[in-house]
């Protein structure tokens, strides 16, 4: 763990130093879902949850121990925000039920999160696709924030968590990268409309 916190503090302080006065989270990509695409594929890693479910759970537990250990080393550096990536959504929503995940991997969320929290650091979920299904249970495992594409119901997140959530995003990247002048920025002004308004809203 000494080695983990010495490297994860070397590294967030000479990247903060290279931005100065900017917020520089610390972060993690292979929260706990991700490991298995990463190692083996979404495909294969579905087809194991589907045709051998208490071995993948096994095997995801082993994963997540690894995570814990990182995220434990993450509550004793300096940071004030943490990114905590995990891709279990697609643009229609989750890849896999809810029931699937609020078995098997958001336990793992409020078990990963629980030190950076107590430490006072702010958590931030991000996951590609559409979080509206699940945001009540991210917001339950600790999230203190969420980390949006454009698919996912702005609105009404904004409605339910708008005061008291950091959100992030939400802006079309096609429309910047594609459209022109007047959508560009009324794409842009469709997010500050909604929720603008906001303490924590963030364009992304």
């Amino acid at each position: 763990l000494k080695d983990a916190v010495e490297y994860f503090d070397r590294e967030h302080e000479k990247t903060q130093k290279l931005y100065g006065s900017q917020l520089v989270p610390g972060g993690y990509y292979c929260t706990v879902f991700m490991w298995n695409i990463m190692t083996f594929g979404l495909e294969w890693t579905l087809k194991a949850m589907y045709y051998d479910p208490a071995r993948f759970e096994r095997l995801q537990k082993k994963f997540a121990k690894i995570s814990l250990r990182d995220f434990r080393a993450w509550s004793q550096c300096d940071v004030k925000a943490f990114i905590s990536h995990d891709d279990i959504c697609m643009t229609e929503g989750p890849m896999v039920s809810p029931h699937w995940l609020r078995r098997h991997v958001f336990p793992w969320y409020r078990q990963l999160w629980h030190d950076l929290k107590n430490k006072g650091i702010v958590v931030l979920f991000c996951s590609d696709g559409n979080i509206t299904k699940i945001v009540d249970d991210l917001a339950d495992a600790g999230a203190d924030g969420f980390i949006m594409e454009p698919s996912c119901d702005l609105s009404l997140i904004t409605e339910k968590y708008g005061d008291q959530k950091v959100l992030v995003g939400n802006v079309d990247l096609r429309a910047l990268t594609f459209a022109d002048e007047s959508a560009i920025i009324g794409e842009v002004h469709r997010c500050l409309e909604t929720a603008g308004h906001c303490p924590g809203y963030f364009i992304n």
